[in-house]
This record gives C-alpha cells, structure tokens and sequence, in this order.
C-alpha cells in the first residue's frame, strides 16, 4: 500500500499525540499496545523492550485499534484506522 497524506499527518503528529488521543498514555509512559509495558520513543518511532514490537506512529494507532497484522492491515482495517484518528483529531477524514 502506498503511503497516503492522511498517514503522514498520523506519523507527522508523533508518538505522543497518538498515545494521548488514544489513551494509552499512564503516569507519563506510552503503553505498548501488546504486552502493556512502557515504550521507548525514538526519533523515527517506537520500541517495546518487553515484547520488542516496533513501528512509526501509525503502526501504533493501528495495533492499538486492532487492525490486522502489525506490518499489513487490510484496506478494511486501514480505512477504519483512519476514521477512528480523523475523528480524533489526527488527520483529514476519508471524502
């Protein structure tokens, strides 16, 4: 799939504003989607040192709205990723 606007506004707003739009911000820490623990927030994205998920932004929103597999949600699951950030605040919805 190619990378659309909408991704790069999700990716642009960063870890912490999808954490807290999200909710998944505790006491300070980022909440890995899978095992619960605390992220390391890079410059590029993220790293769980628990379970050693990873991602940008977006593959953050989107395990944490459940959509298909980590590296390749279907065009179903993407299309409900962005309507659950657009009405969040995170990107421009869907035409």
């Amino acid at each position: 799939m190619a990378v659309e606007p909408w991704m790069m506004q999700v990716n642009a707003a960063g870890l912490g504003k999808v954490a807290d739009a999200l909710e998944l911000r505790v006491d300070g820490q980022i909440l890995c989607t899978g095992c619960g623990g605390a992220l390391e927030s890079r410059l590029d994205g993220w790293r769980c040192p628990r379970c050693r998920a990873s991602g940008n932004p977006l593959t953050y929103a989107a395990l944490a709205l459940g959509a298909g597999q980590p590296d390749a949600p279907s065009f179903a699951s993407w299309r409900a990723v962005r309507q659950a950030l657009a009405a969040r605040g995170l990107c421009q919805p869907a035409a």
